[in-house]
C-alpha cells in the first residue's frame, strides 16, 4: 500500500483516527437496523371453483392423484388440477423434498425417520402421517435434510 504525500500544512493521521474514520463511513453505508423479514411465500390454489391464498409453511404435505394433486395442511385437504411436477416447482425447493413419486413433503414438519423395508424408509410428520421415502429419493434427501449434522 502506498503513502499519500501530505500536502503542506497537512499533519498525518494517527491509526487510531484512521480506524475511528473508517468506522464512522461504514455505519452511514450500513443500515443500524436489520431489514424487516420478507413476508412468507404464498400460494395460489385452484379448488371448486375459488382460489384459496395459503402461506407456503402451512402445507405440511402433498400428495399426486392422477392430474390432481391433494394439497393436505392445516388439518385440511385440497384438491387442485395440476400434476404434482408442476405444482412442486412452485414450492421453495429449500422448505420442500420429494420422497416418492406421489409425495413432496414439507421438511420442517418430518419427525421421524425408520428404515423400513428394502431401502426404502418410513418418514414420519409432526401430525403422524406416515410417508415412504423411497430408494430413488433417498440419497438426494438425506444430503439435502442432514446437511450438518
Amino acid at each position: 500500500m502506498k503513502v499519500a504525500q501530505l500536502e503542506r500544512g497537512k499533519t498525518p493521521m494517527s491509526n487510531n483516527t484512521i480506524i475511528a474514520e473508517m468506522s464512522s463511513r461504514l455505519h452511514e453505508l450500513l443500515p443500524i437496523s436489520p431489514p424487516p423479514a420478507a413476508p412468507g411465500r404464498r400460494l395460489i390454489l385452484k379448488t371448486d371453483g375459488r382460489f384459496i391464498l395459503m402461506d407456503e409453511a402451512k402445507v405440511d404435505w402433498v400428495e399426486s392423484a392422477g392430474n390432481y394433486v391433494c394439497v393436505h395442511a392445516d388439518g385440511a385437504t385440497h384438491i387442485v388440477r395440476e400434476t404434482l411436477t408442476r405444482f412442486a416447482e412452485r414450492l421453495d425447493p429449500q422448505q420442500f423434498q420429494r420422497i416418492h413419486r406421489t409425495t413432496v413433503i414439507n421438511v420442517a414438519r418430518v419427525r421421524e425417520l425408520l428404515p423400513f423395508q428394502r431401502g426404502d424408509y418410513l418418514v414420519i410428520l409432526t401430525d403422524g402421517t406416515e410417508r415412504i421415502l423411497s430408494r430413488r429419493y433417498r440419497d438426494q434427501f438425506m444430503a439435502d435434510v442432514t446437511f450438518g449434522l
